[in-house]
């Protein structure tokens, strides 16, 4: 058994030619979260909610899709937030921003909160223009 990549083959090239390159296949379809991950998720973004709520945050769980999200934003600014979800990794459960930078680990609200600060505050003030919030 080969362990090379299968290769894909484009019909011609600009020259007529027939070409090949190299395409990676993944080792498998993607996995489902299980139904405890994904309420393991749905209660680390409550605690989180209630948090950044306590600090003037609003907070709106998006629980529809997959992965559950939390829309995080200033009530002032309803335009500018960020979609906040959880994900596990060896290191245990962690909180993300949509852009997958990780804010901090789920049993760490207080250090959540201030990645979220970090990050939106500054656009929130050029939304309130220069006001501080």
């Amino acid at each position: 058994m080969s362990s090379a990549p299968e290769r894909a083959v484009h019909p011609q090239t600009a020259q007529g030619r027939e070409a090949a390159r190299a395409v990676g296949l993944p080792p498998g379809p993607p996995v489902a979260p299980s139904p405890l991950d994904v309420w393991r998720a749905r209660r680390h973004l409550n605690r989180l909610a209630r948090r950044l709520r306590r600090r003037g945050w609003a907070a709106q769980p998006r629980y529809g899709g997959s992965p559950p999200l939390l829309r995080v934003f200033d009530p002032r600014v309803p335009s500018v937030g960020d979609s906040v979800t959880t994900v596990r990794d060896g290191d245990g459960w962690w909180f993300a921003s949509s852009t997958d930078d990780r804010l901090a680990t789920c049993s760490d609200l207080d250090g959540a909160c201030v990645g979220v600060a970090e990050m939106l505050v500054p656009w929130v003030v050029q939304a309130l223009g220069g006001r501080n919030p």
